[in-house]
């Protein structure tokens, strides 16, 4: 199988990222007491225009993981403040929903695949140390982490939630021991420590 490559640069607002509260579209003559929910504009996150930081992707090989981890509107907020904007509007209830979909998929991946269709992605053959490598060049950070979950899952890569801190890790051939309980030592030292406090009690 021929090797794959994504490539994605994440522009983060120096200045950080704030909520928009969710409001009505008026039309004319229209008062906001007669605007019924499905024309209010989301709540959305936006920069605050300051000036931006690039970051790799290649630099999170399991971003993925920790966006899936994301259940709350300030975990959201926090996410975003970290590594840039997910999608073009960022629209807290839509990615709240497949941050959801995205740790059900990490849960039963191989008998329940993504239901995410990837839209605008550039593909393209490079050859990289001789190798000719398939590079996958998605347009948002959402897309990018969607990919980096389905690369995770059709490479054969077990996924499992640590113990300790419920993050996601690999475990086998790129990972740790396939029986690994915890993402970590300092994990596994934690979680040790506390179920030895609470016996002590």
């Amino acid at each position: 199988m021929m090797p794959t490559r994504i490539e994605f640069r994440m522009n983060v607002d120096k200045a950080g990222y704030r909520y928009v509260a969710a409001k009505p579209t008026l039309r004319p003559g229209q008062s906001l007491l007669d605007v019924p929910a499905r024309d209010l504009e989301p709540e959305r996150i936006v920069g605050r225009g300051g000036s931006r930081i690039a970051k790799r992707l290649s630099e999170y090989p399991m971003l993925f993981t920790k966006f899936a981890k994301v259940s709350r509107r300030e975990e959201l907020l926090e996410f975003i403040t970290e590594y840039g904007s997910l999608a073009s509007k960022n629209e807290v209830g839509k990615l709240l929903d497949v941050a959801s979909d995205m740790k059900a998929c990490l849960r039963d991946g191989r008998r329940n695949p993504p239901r995410w269709g990837i839209a605008d992605l550039k593909a393209s053959l490079v050859k990289e140390g001789g190798t000719p490598t398939v590079k996958f060049s998605p347009n948002t950070l959402l897309d990018a982490l969607w990919l980096q979950l389905a690369e995770a899952l059709s490479g054969g890569e077990k996924l499992r939630q640590c113990e300790s801190c419920h993050s996601w890790f690999q475990v086998g051939r790129s990972g740790r021991r396939l029986v690994a309980r915890f993402c970590s030592d300092q994990c596994r030292i934690d979680f040790n420590s506390l179920k030895r406090s609470r016996k002590d009690r």
